[in-house]
């Protein structure tokens, strides 16, 4: 092997992109990680212009003309480069170096492209649960102090009831009055649950057995709705450690969502599989790949905003006018107490995929 081959072999190897160009700013070599990164197979790129080269903005084709021009290195050090795959967004730092001939004329430029989306992701990770738990510490305080009023507001008012039933004005009262408690009732126990660990009833769980239960009270409820829902399950898919009635929250959450995005009309649809991607793991948790089932819900909804996407899982952030912004966060916790992991995908006026990862038993 030559010199010349093993040192491409070398930069072939590496997890950075790598793109060498000439003072031309024509591509002579492109390495596989910059291939998977731009989505750009190599034999597409060498020869290109640079300026064509799809996925690079005003931002590096400027550090480009500087280092050609100066003989200097320059980085997008903390400015990204964001590139869309497959509904997910791409972090890059971008340096490039100068390349000199034997008698040291510059001859061409370097890139190197640098992912550290994980860390992003991390970096997201570790504001959420910080925002969490300040949050949760301070609503666990006032829950507490409004559990035991709330409590005897439900017993009076149940008793009470128990005296006028058969005052159907004074009776129909008091049911909007319970319902309404036990309401924030609910909303207190959410607020509760964020703040300590979940106690998970782990069995072995039959994911259609609980997707095929919470679909037959939705298809109840919209039956008078132009909604369609689509199942797609993979027969195969093996029982997993779960706690039921956890996950029975979690995915009735999701799909109600989705039904609420839809605006009662629209498909809803449902697919389970094992993911073929076994290097998928939960940012910063997992150490090694491992086998994990999926269960996508697929809206036909507006979709959301580029810029809501990060505040999903951010506690009392909600576009619904009635809701309070606990439902994400708690069904996220859930999945996490599972050693699993929410994605999500969403493109405007096409609608949104929640993507439920859990770990097969």
């Amino acid at each position: 092997m030559d010199t010349r081959t093993l040192y491409e072999n070398i930069l072939s190897s590496l997890r950075d992109g790598i793109i060498v160009i000439d003072t031309n700013k024509r591509v002579t070599f492109f390495n596989q990680a910059a291939e998977s990164l731009l989505d750009l197979p190599i034999s597409q790129a060498l020869g290109r212009s640079f300026d064509n080269l799809p996925g690079m903005d005003s931002e590096s084709r400027l550090l480009v003309g500087d280092t050609l021009s100066t003989g200097k290195t320059y980085s997008s050090y903390k400015r990204t480069l964001a590139l869309k795959r497959q509904g997910k967004t791409l972090f890059l730092d971008i340096t490039t170096s100068p390349l000199f001939n034997e008698r040291g004329n510059i001859c061409g430029v370097v890139l190197v492209l640098r992912d550290f989306t994980m860390v992003r992701d991390l970096e997201d990770e570790v504001r959420r649960k910080d925002i969490l738990a300040s949050i949760g510490s301070v609503a666990a305080g006032i829950a507490h102090e409004i559990k035991n009023p709330l409590g005897s507001i439900i017993g009076a008012s149940q008793l009470l009831y128990e005296e006028v039933k058969n005052n159907s004005e004074l009776s129909q009262c008091l049911k909007i009055v319970l319902k309404e408690a036990e309401r924030v009732n609910r909303l207190i126990e959410d607020l509760l649950s964020l703040t300590k660990p979940t106690k998970l009833n782990r069995k072995k769980v039959n994911i259609h057995e609980i997707l095929k239960n919470i679909l037959l009270l939705e298809r109840a409820s919209s039956a008078n709705k132009e909604v369609n829902f689509q199942e797609e399950y993979d027969p195969s898919l093996p029982e997993i450690l779960a706690d039921k009635e956890k996950l029975t929250q979690v995915f009735l959450n999701l799909i109600r969502n989705g039904l609420e995005a839809m605006s009662g009309r629209g498909t809803l649809k449902l697919v389970t599989k094992v993911s073929t991607d076994y290097h998928v793991s939960r940012v910063g948790l997992e150490k090694r790949p491992r086998p994990m089932i999926v269960v996508e819900i697929h809206d036909q909804g507006k979709g959301i905003p580029e810029e809501d996407m990060a505040k999903l899982f951010t506690p009392f952030y909600t576009t619904k006018p009635k809701g309070v912004g606990l439902g994400l966060v708690v069904s996220h916790k859930i999945v996490e107490e599972h050693e699993g992991f929410i994605k999500v995908e969403s493109k405007i006026g096409r609608g949104t995929i929640f993507k439920v990862y859990l770990p097969l038993s």
